[in-house]
This record gives structure tokens, sequence and C-alpha cells, in this order.
């Protein structure tokens, strides 16, 4: 079934208005027909099963068969924060996180990042490619939200955003007592997580001296050194393996 997404407010009590990209997508590239059931998501967590009633020169109007809750939402939440990496590996980042039900990114630069924070242009640009990237994910994944990739941010403030999560997890290398089950003991009070990744170079000590002071815990994912980009979904796999998701 073919799945497409709207705001909010494009829903009419019994109809929904599908225009811009998704208009073009579902007229023009996939056609849906007159008498196809097709499915629209709200971007808020819920699915609606639809008909075409009306076709317009840049909109179709559907009427709604079926509202049903997203099945492909987890019931907490994920935040990623996602040290800065080099080239587009962010790419990849985002797309395979948002697969796993990750429920938003926020890159950050720490002490060993390679790449740097960029010009306010490149970094628009940078982050409109990666929302992108997020939303075709969730439209491919069924994903019932589609999730927010925030600008990338200073150490400090990621540390002081992170402040605000029941469980608070830093993916690091030289931990090597506390494997992540151990964390999620007791794992049904965590409806808000966040695991922290650094970047190709990894933590310095004092930043993670910083975060765990702070209440974070440091976690080991194994023997071997992951990439940048696997840990955070390794992180999130486990995660919702651990909460039967």
């Amino acid at each position: 079934m073919h799945r497409f997404f709207v705001k909010p407010e494009q829903i009419h009590g019994d109809q929904i208005i599908i225009d811009g990209e998704e208009f073009k997508h579902a007229a023009k590239a996939v056609r849906i027909r007159d008498n196809e059931l097709f499915e629209v998501c709200d971007g808020s967590g819920f699915d609606y099963h639809c008909l075409i009633t009306c076709r317009e020169k840049e909109q179709l109007t559907a009427v709604i068969q079926e509202k049903r809750p997203s099945a492909g939402e987890l019931p907490y939440t994920v935040t990623l924060f996602q040290g800065l990496p080099k080239g587009q590996k962010m790419d990849e980042i985002v797309q395979k996180n948002t697969e796993l039900g990750i429920s938003s990114v926020v890159p950050f630069v720490s002490a060993f990042c390679v790449a740097k924070l960029e010009e306010p242009d490149k970094v628009a640009r940078k982050c409109g490619r990666w929302q992108r990237i997020a939303f075709e994910a969730a439209k491919q994944s069924k994903r019932g939200k589609i999730p927010q990739v925030h600008e990338p941010v200073a150490f400090q403030r990621m540390c002081e955003i992170a402040a605000d999560f029941d469980l608070v997890i830093i993916a690091y290398e030289h931990e090597m007592d506390r494997p992540l089950q151990t964390v999620l003991e007791g794992r049904t009070q965590y409806r808000n997580i966040a695991v922290i990744v650094g970047s190709e170079g990894g933590f310095s000590r004092e930043e993670v001296e910083r975060l765990e002071a702070a209440g974070a815990k440091s976690v080991s994912l194994g023997r071997r050194i992951l990439r940048t980009e696997t840990a955070g979904m390794v992180l999130l796999a486990q995660i919702n393996y651990a909460f039967g998701q």
C-alpha cells in the first residue's frame, strides 16, 4: 500500500488534502487510481486509509476510510546525540537510525571531532538534506512520525540538553565493566532516553567524566571498536530488543 505524509492542518473532518511534493509523488510518480486504497500519515502518530474523491491541478482530495495509531512508533523516545562525523557519514546515520525508530538527532562538536561547525548557510543546507533523508526513511519504514534533525551544537550545549532525559547513555570505547544490559535493568521507568555517540575520534576522558558527573552512564558495546556510523544503530537496536520492540 502506498504511503504519504501530510501535515495535521491538511486534514479537515473526514477529508485530507494532498499537495506539494507528496501530490507529485502520488499523482505523477506512483499514479494513485481513484479506487485504490492508500495510506496517509499526519506525522504525529496516526495513519489514515483513504480513497481519492477529487483531482485538481495541484492537489488531491481524499476521503478517510479508517484512522488508526501508527504501528511503526516506539512507546518511548530516543534522541541520538551524534558527534559530527567527516564527509557524508551523517546521511547514513540519519537514515538508518530513522528506520530503527529514533525520535530526533542532535549533532554536536567535541574535542576530538575532525569536522567543525561551518558557516550558517552551509549548516542550513546540510540540515535540510538530513531532514529530507529522515523524511524518506520514515516513509519507507512506515514510521508515524518524522524525526527532527537539529543543527549541530557545541559540546557544552549538548550537555545542557541531555540533562533533561530520564536516562543518558554514552558509548565509550574505554568502558570495560558496564555492558548496556546492566544500565537497562528496571527499564520500564524510562520513557525519554538519550544516547551519545562520539565522532571518529571518540571522547576525551574529561568529556566523559563531565557527562557522568551529570548522571550519564557510559557503556561498552562489546570487545570490538565500532565506527561512529555503526555505534548509534547498535545502541538503538539493543534498546529496542530490551524493550521488546
